[in-house]
């Protein structure tokens, strides 16, 4: 008799669950979020405007010590995208062409093929320069995402499950290998592109058409569907354990990723708290100085009371002067250019210590002579002042992109009038 409960009492608890694991997919396709449209298919074209193509790849993927979306580059890359798919894979969240929903460029893993250099809008001839020799997007990202060096953190607050937020080095479970960075560059917010007929000019230096918001919930989705959903986590595990992928590891990793999960969720909240008090940014739009204060005020410093709403949302400016600049940013609040590097790395998560006692002070892996040369390459040799003209990167020509013509009688009246009313203050043409 006692053994017909236990029976009945387990087909009970087996009939619940079931129900429970059924209405869960639908309770979370119900909630998923609505996907940004993909890009038109055009023949992409890079604006000539002063560097070799191989500077230009070098300063879409240099890395700046950057960790922006919180979690290593392993395990972005092991992530499916967030569509709703029970047993299956989905693709990958990394692929290039799902990242273009949200405004990124695809970029090609190397400029020595030059068919495939040249699909991604690069020139065909190639000027020599210093970044000739090597390769730099070996990970297959887009503009503005760059791999770097062994993860350590030390900013954040965490618990033992979620090692690197302690200031440890992550590892990965069964090896012996670190987990990497993975972070986005001033590349990201700072490479414009424009859609003309057949044709996406893209522009160096240019304003960004990106949605960083987007891109952070499509991540959030993601990393819940890995969490929730039946034969994710393994098949993610899989892709961050290879020839290791055994119980024990796979047991090793899945304790970091909710470990990973505790600490993402107190930050989502405190960013859901900034944003529901501020504005909403979107496409071509981003509140960096806020965000660059809470990052580096409030979460390096462990300081949530200095966090401030995401109020002031604009458009990314455009940088191909910016070297040249006594003050920057448009509300002219930054003067010593290695600052605004700086600042602009522990931005977007470039890590340094502010807080953590058992660290040394500062520690920091954001490579300021990467930063530095990125600033040369920008500014070029010579002062346009003594020049009479600008060198390094220099503003895209009208002229020489597949554009409507100009009308040279009015590109007459404008230059006039420019020099009469403008030049005082906004440089001579």
């Amino acid at each position: 008799m006692a053994d017909a409960k236990l029976v009945r009492a387990s087909v009970r608890r087996w009939r619940s669950l079931r129900v429970l694991v059924g209405a869960l997919p639908v309770a979370l396709f119900a909630c998923s979020m609505q996907m940004p449209p993909p890009p038109a298919q055009l023949q992409n074209v890079w604006a000539e405007q002063g560097w070799s193509s191989s500077e230009s790849q070098w300063f879409h993927h240099a890395d700046q010590g950057t960790n922006t979306f919180g979690l290593p580059y392993e395990w972005f890359m092991a992530l499916e995208q967030p569509g709703f798919s029970l047993f299956s894979s989905v693709g990958l969240l990394s692929d290039q062409t799902f990242l273009a929903r949200f405004g990124f460029i695809p970029s090609p893993d190397s400029l020595h093929d030059a068919a495939a250099a040249a699909s991604y809008g690069f020139r065909a001839k190639e000027r020599p320069s210093r970044y000739s020799q090597q390769e730099y997007n070996a990970a297959k990202l887009p503009v503005g995402w760059a791999v770097g060096g062994e993860w350590f953190n030390a900013a954040q607050p965490g618990t033992q499950a979620n090692p690197a937020a302690i200031g440890r080095y992550w590892p990965i479970p069964g090896t012996d290998r670190k987990a990497r960075n993975l972070g986005l560059t001033c590349a990201a917010c700072h490479s414009g592109q424009i859609e003309y007929g057949d044709h996406r000019i893209l522009i160096d230096g240019g304003q960004a058409m990106i949605s960083l918001d987007q891109m952070r919930e499509a991540l959030k989705w993601s990393l819940a569907y890995t969490k929730l959903l039946p034969g994710r986590f393994d098949r993610f595990a899989a892709r961050v354990l290879g020839d290791v992928n055994t119980a024990e590891n796979r047991s090793q990793l899945r304790e970091q990723f909710e470990g990973f999960l505790v600490e993402a969720g107190k930050q989502a909240d405190l960013e859901a708290k900034s944003i529901a008090q501020g504005a909403q940014e979107g496409f071509t739009r981003l509140d960096a100085l806020n965000r660059i204060g809470n990052e580096v005020f409030g979460r390096q410093m462990k300081i949530d009371g200095n966090s401030s709403p995401v109020s002031g949302p604009v458009s990314f400016p455009y940088i191909w002067t910016a070297p040249w600049f006594d003050w920057v940013q448009y509300n002219s609040s930054i003067q010593q250019p290695m600052v605004r590097n700086a600042g602009e790395a522990m931005g977007v998560k470039g890590s340094v210590n502010l807080s953590n006692k058992d660290l040394p002070a500062y520690a920091s892996h954001i490579p300021i002579g990467t930063i530095h040369d990125i600033e040369m390459l920008l500014a070029g040799p010579e002062d346009p002042q003594q020049t009479h003209h600008f060198g390094g990167l220099q503003a895209p020509m009208w002229r020489e992109l597949p554009l409507p013509p100009l009308n040279d009688t009015l590109v007459a009246q404008g230059r006039q009038l420019y020099t009469q009313h403008c030049a005082g203050c906004h440089l001579p043409t």
